[in-house]
């Protein structure tokens, strides 16, 4: 009798593995049919919010402490001739982690993303427009562009919603009418506040004044990594802003901004260099390791102080963004305006060739990044837990602007 026990268990044991198996790999094709019919859209969402339930009952009966406890006594009491209690236990507990479930699924945040998602953003696009970056590859829309005054914040957001975009912007008049969101991933203080010389304060009571609202809504902060890497905004100051911030971000542009290229040689030594993933480091160093993201120059800006300055070519491009990930950028911004001789959203000579570019480097980017499997997810996007990957012993040499 022992033996046909053992091996009774034996045939259980590989049933449940069987099963677990086979749940894994109808979870992939559910993903893979879900991201060729649905994309990234709100529908999509819809489907990943409703298998939190599900999922959460999961863990709890079947992989969590709960299973412990609760296995053993319902084994124990199906044991006997009147089944009433098991079922009645089984009843309460199911209860419990529906209702747990539930709660847990709410107190998540409406906001999900996809375990591939890595942010390929743009700055400040008027809607219009959306259709142009959804080609060239771009997941977020960074900041709310009023087209001056042609699109009202809701119909910027209701665009950018049909477009299947992730949001991070500045909160309605009103933040609780953010709430409605399913796709504002964060909410983001004014930007460049260390240019402009912003009391922390303002951002310390911006960020409890949001919070109150939305405790679980990241707010993000960018900076100009210059004032950083030049040493004109003090390292107290900059702590000051992050304390006020669950995300960084900084744009540094040696080419359009600064008219130095050489800067990101990287055949220089790293004295004479001055780059996008040195200004990341040294955020992250300030911050205490919160995540990271960077803007990536992608025009000719034509700043008036920059005598015959010139636009960032696409190997400079590659680089930044290349630069960027390895130093452990969590997320990836375009900035492709032309500010000088005549403002334009997006300045490129030939709008064909820079949308493939565009397109193929987006998709570059977001394979980069989820190579880091600490970007896999919207957990260590917030809390900024991985490492910054290191590339030891590259004599390459490319420019970037940024």
């Amino acid at each position: 009798m022992a033996g046909a026990g053992r091996g009774g268990g034996g045939r259980q044991a590989g049933q449940v593995a069987a099963g677990i198996f086979l749940t894994r790999v109808l979870g992939y094709v559910r993903e893979r049919v879900t991201a060729y019919y649905l994309g990234n859209g709100a529908a999509a969402d819809a489907i990943r919010v409703a298998l939190r339930v599900p999922n959460a009952i999961r863990n709890l009966l079947g992989e969590g402490t709960l299973s412990a406890s609760f296995i053993p006594v319902y084994a124990a009491l199906n044991e006997r001739a009147d089944k009433s209690a098991a079922r009645a236990l089984a009843g309460a507990v199911a209860g419990v982690a529906m209702i747990a479930g539930a709660r847990w699924a709410s107190a998540a945040g409406a906001v999900s993303t996809p375990d591939s998602y890595f942010p390929i953003g743009v700055w400040s696009q008027p809607a219009y427009t959306f259709d142009k970056w959804q080609s060239r590859g771009i997941n977020t829309v960074i900041n709310y562009e009023p087209y001056g005054g042609q699109d009202s914040i809701d119909v910027w957001s209701n665009a950018a919603n049909a477009h299947g975009f992730y949001q991070v912007r500045t909160p309605r008049a009103n933040p609780a009418d953010d709430l409605k969101e399913t796709r504002l991933l964060a909410w983001m203080h004014s930007d460049e506040p260390d240019i402009h010389k912003t009391s922390p304060t303002v951002l310390t009571n911006e960020y409890n004044a949001w919070k109150a609202v939305d405790p679980n809504k990241p707010i993000l902060v960018n900076f100009s990594g210059g004032e950083l890497l030049n040493h004109t905004t003090s390292n107290t100051t900059y702590q000051q802003y992050m304390a006020s911030s669950n995300i960084i971000s900084n744009d540094f542009y040696p080419v359009t901004g600064w008219g130095r290229p050489d800067w990101i040689d990287y055949s220089k030594t790293i004295t004479d260099r001055k780059t996008e993933g040195m200004a990341i480091k040294g955020y992250s160093d300030l911050s205490g390791g919160k995540p990271q993201w960077a803007f990536i120059e992608t025009s000719a800006q034509k700043l008036s102080w920059i005598p015959n300055g010139r636009g960032v070519t696409p190997s400079e491009f590659r680089g930044e963004v290349w630069d960027s990930i390895i130093n452990g950028a969590k997320g990836i911004a375009y900035f492709p305006q032309q500010i000088g001789a005549g403002f334009r959203f997006a300045s490129s000579r030939r709008q064909d060739s820079s949308s493939v570019r565009f397109s193929r480097q987006s998709r570059a980017a977001q394979l980069l990044g989820n190579l880091v499997p600490a970007l896999q997810n919207r957990d260590a996007l917030v809390r900024g837990s991985a490492k910054p990957l290191r590339i030891r012993g590259s004599t390459s040499s490319w420019h970037r602007n940024g």
